[in-house]
């Protein structure tokens, strides 16, 4: 069952896996998603703002469920500069450093059984695919954008992958 609010993205979903009936796609915002079905794995990738999504997915879960999630985290704490440059306090963005994501796992009961972060060279191959896909679309692909990444996104950000449980302790 996927749950997307993008239509872009469940059509995307729908050319890859074909009439295949096994699968169910839904438009819809997972707010809005009907709750009184449960899922032995339940997952969420793409949202920035993934701590507030796990207390979600966890209304969607058996018991004993495995939750993956992807989050954007701090490689390094951006000290002030992020609003210095970018007119934003970075709080607002509520990324967490790897170290406060284990924590907060903890904190709203899961335990986390497996980690993975990508490398420089993933986000940046990922990056360079936006940006060939933007060039032949818009011209927002400039080159301050790129300049951004190469001097600020790319030193601070990173994006990590969980599988967590409920912690049964």
């Amino acid at each position: 069952v996927g749950v997307d609010i993008s239509n872009g993205r469940i059509e995307v979903a729908r050319q890859r896996t074909g009439n295949n009936e096994q699968i169910e796609l839904h438009l819809s915002d997972i707010n809005d998603f009907p709750q009184d079905r449960r899922f032995d794995l339940v997952s969420c990738f793409g949202n920035w703002n993934g701590f507030p999504g796990l207390s979600l997915m966890r209304e969607f879960a058996t018991q004993d469920a495995l939750f993956l999630c992807g989050i954007n985290y701090w490689r390094q704490d951006p000290h002030g500069e992020y609003e210095t440059h970018f007119g934003i306090d970075e709080s607002e963005l509520v990324f967490k450093t790897l170290s406060q994501q284990i924590d907060s796992f903890y904190d709203l009961g899961f335990e986390v059984l497996y980690m993975y972060t990508s490398t420089q060279q993933e986000l940046d191959l990922y990056q360079s695919y936006i940006w060939k896909a933007r060039s032949y679309k818009t011209p927002l692909d400039s080159r301050e954008a790129k300049l951004r990444y190469v001097n600020w996104i790319r030193e601070y950000h990173g994006w990590s992958a969980w599988i967590l449980r409920r912690r049964s302790f």
